[in-house]
């Protein structure tokens, strides 16, 4: 899984994972497999590609005084269908927008 090797990596301060509601339990096992300081900077959230509200929440989520910190927005195996496309690349919008630092992975 991509955000927990980012989790473990040195210099990482803080990573939310996402998925889909129903699907939050399979990262949410691998994270209790993993040491104490990755599992005390990561924490998993639901993130509907597409829905602005969620994606607002995860922004929120993000410690305030980080805002000069840069933002990863790293994904792997995101798309199967077409369909889902422009919803992804909204919320990647979205997320890339909230902070001056960022970038997609």
């Amino acid at each position: 899984m991509v955000g927990l090797a980012v989790a473990a990596s040195e210099g990482s301060r803080e990573v939310v994972l996402t998925d889909l509601e129903d699907q939050l339990g399979s990262p949410q096992r691998s994270l209790d497999l993993n040491d104490d300081e990755i599992k005390s900077k990561t924490r998993l959230m639901s993130l509907p590609w597409g829905d602005l509200e969620a994606g607002k929440k995860v922004i929120e989520s993000l410690s305030e005084d980080d805002d000069e910190r840069e933002l990863w927005v790293c994904g792997s195996g995101l798309v199967y269908f077409d369909s889902l496309m422009a919803p992804l690349a909204d919320t990647f919008e979205q997320l890339l927008n909230a902070r001056p630092k960022a970038v997609a992975y």
